[in-house]
């Protein structure tokens, strides 16, 4: 007898990074763009979930996604951001937070 082997699906959050790095990549002005970037600097780490380069405006554009959109999560996301900015203080970075229907930065 054969054992059934399921197969696992992509996690909703796995799937929308993937989605928005499809997206980006279609973009001209993005030299890099990374996902699943770990950092550590100076006692902060964190992981980023989306991080594009452009060399245009020599801007870090900080993607964080979310499976859904809620204050919680919002503000989550937002703190997130504000650790990376600590971390690395003298890179211009700007933050957006996604969701599958929505994007907008975060201050």
């Amino acid at each position: 007898m054969m054992k059934k082997i399921k197969m696992k699906r992509k996690s909703k959050h796995k799937r929308l990074v993937s989605e928005l790095v499809q997206r980006l990549a279609k973009k001209d002005h993005y030299e890099y763009i990374g996902w699943n970037v770990p950092y550590f600097k100076e006692g902060l780490e964190g992981e980023i979930d989306v991080i594009a380069y452009s060399s245009t405006n020599k801007t870090f554009h900080f993607y964080e996604v979310k499976s859904r959109n809620t204050l919680r999560n919002y503000q989550k996301a937002v703190i997130q951001f504000e650790r990376y900015k600590r971390a690395f203080p003298d890179v211009k970075v700007k933050g957006v937070y996604v969701t599958p229907k929505t994007a907008r930065r975060m201050r």
